[in-house]
């Protein structure tokens, strides 16, 4: 199943650096985006992002996600705007009052959450978990089984989802209706598919462990991987302009 964080191939810059910097550069924008309270740094930020998927062939993807943030970015600007009361007051219903610090606030949250969500997305999308994995043994001297167990877990994000619709559209034929309007009732209706999804997690599980230990788990070091990749100058100036990202929404703040 295709999802906003699987890997798409390809020839570009991003798809050519080595993953723990690609990581490290997602992690870093991430950083900045959190602790900027510029509106336009943080909205430039998106756009940058938005551009370098592009370039990487995975521009639809990447609008995908942002607008699939809707719903969520919503809630949080109206719940921002609720409960900040501070500034110039634009309407009062009653106890609730919608004001310019509350509307600034809800914004900058928002552009936050999408700015943060995007890099590692890209991340995701412009690397393999197996390199992303030999990486991390490698020159990061992580062992071999917390990597594998990171990897891994990223890889069943997409299954699970695909388990979970499959069992959607079983109990679809069955008469269930998942598309009442009544929050409540549709988290009721979502527990009971918990079970038949932990089940079938739990085969998967036991049939990775399997075949894992029967191709040599136990013996994999950092010079197992049939690839390594090398640290370039590309990386490195990467990883600059990331830090130099990040000092500049630290500065704008004390600006």
């Amino acid at each position: 199943m295709d999802t906003v964080f699987s890997y798409v191939p390809g020839t570009s810059a991003l798809n050519r650096m080595n993953p723990v910097f690609t990581f490290l550069c997602a992690f870093l924008v991430c950083i900045a985006a959190a602790v900027s309270t510029n509106h336009l740094f943080v909205l430039a930020l998106i756009v940058v992002q938005l551009l370098l998927s592009s370039t990487a062939g995975v521009f639809k993807k990447s609008m995908k996600l942002v607008l699939g943030l809707g719903s969520l970015a919503l809630i949080v600007l109206v719940l921002q705007v609720v409960f900040v009361r501070t500034g110039t007051v634009f309407a009062a219903f009653g106890p609730l009052m919608i004001t310019s610090d509350g509307l600034l606030s809800g914004v900058l949250v928002v552009l936050k959450v999408v700015c943060m969500v995007l890099p590692l997305s890209l991340a995701f999308m412009v690397t393999p978990m197996n390199d992303l994995t030999n990486e991390l043994v490698s020159k990061c001297h992580l062992p071999y089984k917390y990597a594998f167990t990171f990897t891994t877990a990223v890889r069943f994000i997409p299954l699970f989802m695909e388990e979970m619709s499959g069992i959607m559209e079983a109990q679809r034929a069955r008469g269930v209706q998942f598309d009442t309007r009544n929050v409540a009732r549709k988290f009721a209706l979502m527990i009971p598919l918990t079970v038949p999804l932990l089940v079938s997690s739990v085969k998967k599980t036991d049939t990775i462990a399997i075949g894992a230990e029967l191709r040599g788990f136990s013996l994999r070091d950092a010079t197992s991987a049939y690839r390594q990749h090398g640290v370039s100058a590309r990386d490195i100036v990467a990883v600059v302009v990331c830090v130099a990202v990040l000092a500049a929404a630290i500065a704008f703040n004390v600006l």
